[in-house]
């Protein structure tokens, strides 16, 4: 299935919204999806970024928001088959969803702070520290809310770094500032004078990073050519997790950049500089972080020098800030984002009799058999006998997972002892490699908790071998417990709480 972004970027709004858009067109794409951006206006250098990923963006030629905006996005939705809209930008009202609604189309929103009550998207995504279902009382289901910075939204580039620690020094003289693509109020000026005074106690080298639309790029430039210490303007890099990796220290607004820096580990300063960046920075300074200096048309000079002082001599508060970034940002907040989406094209049903033949090819495909705990192969007659009597005990659920109303591409089984379930499932060979094992058991459990009452438990138990289950279930938010022995054969146990 594939996916229309809408949304849009300029001088003035800057990139955020396209960055992140991006990030999610890439985990969507990662599960073997299509993905297509539409704009209002020129994307300008920000365009380039997305083309640069082999992405395709079609022209908008009305007012963004409007009216005539969700017609021409139903049309190009249309147009390309997709069957999900995703809608980043705080002009796109409930009616415009509605308008996409109407049309067939499944709406993924992302928000900020409420700024609309979304009661006709079938996902929102708020990925901010202080994001709460309370924003939301309007949604109820089958809307479902995708909440906190466990779903943030890292660009492929850092996906390597997920996982990854990092030692942090004892003396920090690496510090990099970064306020978006356009920075059109040019905190970045600010914070390099500050930093000119900081010069003259430390011996500080500084990597500043600007957007190719940034307007005060050669006036940055200069300032920079009679500052003291190494300082070098980057502009436009495709390199930026490696310049954070490098610093000890960043200073920055608090907008998507901050999950970034989380994810590797790096203390900030923030100084935010839009309405909706001052929640964030709030929230990470009340985690422990950040150090928020609040409104950057604010914040003096003498505030940044005095900050960064501190915190270049405090190494165990940057550990702290290091060590608690890492823990809640780590890296695959759009792989979970892209497998909700996937999870919402699923529908599923109970399996029945005449499923026999369809269950029986499946079980006997060589991959199957050979990650089952008994690989031998199966005779008709024994996967009948099986299946009447899975389908006739009350402690048994099997179910069919199908994309729309299309063929069967899996089948879940879950088998019940008092409030603990057991979890079995298969993929169609046809199907594999496109995320839809996550997908699958994520629908399968969400299936169990509105039709079961009374579990508590869930648990899968899989051979070391098998990869692509291990990572399905450990995407689909299961913990992996131990190794234990099944059936005679080494198993790792994974589980998850109702």
């Amino acid at each position: 299935m594939k996916a229309l972004f809408r949304t849009d970027a300029s001088p003035e709004i800057g990139s955020g919204h396209v960055m992140r858009c991006l990030a999610l067109a890439q985990a969507w794409r990662d599960l073997g999806r299509g993905a297509v951006f539409a704009a209002a206006g020129d994307l300008g250098t920000f365009g380039l970024r997305v083309a640069k990923e082999g992405l395709e963006t079609r022209r908008i030629s009305a007012i963004a928001g409007s009216g005539e905006d969700a017609e021409q996005t139903a049309a190009f939705a249309r147009d390309m088959a997709a069957g999900w809209v995703v809608l980043d930008g705080y002009h796109f009202t409930s009616d415009f969803a509605q308008a996409l609604r109407k049309r067939g189309l499944q709406i993924l929103a992302l928000d900020d702070y409420g700024h609309s009550d979304h009661r006709h998207a079938n996902i929102v995504l708020n990925q901010n520290i202080q994001a709460s279902s309370e924003l939301y009382s309007s949604c109820v289901a089958p809307t479902r809310l995708l909440l906190g910075t466990r779903y943030a939204l890292l660009r492929r580039e850092f996906w390597p770094w997920r996982g990854m620690s990092r030692k942090v020094s004892a003396d920090a003289r690496r510090v990099l500032v970064t306020f978006g693509g356009s920075d059109p109020l040019n905190v970045t000026g600010k914070v390099m004078q500050a930093l000119r005074q900081v010069s003259r106690v430390f011996d500080l080298a500084v990597k500043v990073v600007i957007g190719g639309a940034n307007s005060h790029a050669s006036e940055l430039a200069a300032l920079a050519r009679t500052m003291p210490g190494k300082i070098e303007v980057v502009i436009d890099t495709d390199n930026m997790p490696s310049l954070m990796d490098w610093a000890d220290v960043a200073i920055t607004a608090g907008a998507s950049t901050s999950w970034e820096l989380l994810l590797l580990g790096i203390p900030q300063i923030l100084l935010p500089f839009a309405e909706n960046q001052m929640p964030v920075a709030e929230g990470q300074a009340e985690q422990g972080v950040a150090i928020n200096l609040g409104p950057s048309s604010v914040v003096t000079e003498e505030q940044i020098v005095k900050t960064l002082g501190m915190l270049v001599r405090d190494p165990d508060r940057r550990a702290a800030m290091a060590a608690k970034g890492r823990s809640m940002v780590d890296g695959w907040g759009g792989t979970r984002v892209a497998t909700a989406m996937a999870e919402a094209s699923l529908c599923l049903r109970p399996a029945c009799a005449e499923d026999a033949r369809l269950l029986w090819d499946w079980a006997n495909e060589p991959a199957v058999r050979a990650a089952s705990f008994s690989t031998a192969n199966i005779s008709w007659e024994t996967h009948v006998a099986w299946l009447s009597a899975k389908l006739s005990n009350p402690d048994c659920l099997l179910l069919l997972a199908a994309e729309g109303d299309g063929e069967p591409i899996a089948q879940i089984r879950f088998d019940f002892s008092a409030e603990i379930v057991e979890i079995a499932v298969s993929i169609d060979s046809a199907a594999r490699g496109r995320g839809w094992g996550a997908a699958v058991i994520g629908a399968g459990v969400n299936y169990v908790r509105h039709y079961r009452a009374g579990v508590t438990q869930f648990h899968a138990y899989v051979k070391p071998e098998n990869q692509p289950s291990l990572s399905a279930f450990a995407r689909a938010g299961f913990s992996r417990v131990g190794d234990v022995v099944r059936d005679g054969t080494p198993a790792i146990h994974f589980t998850l709480f109702a």
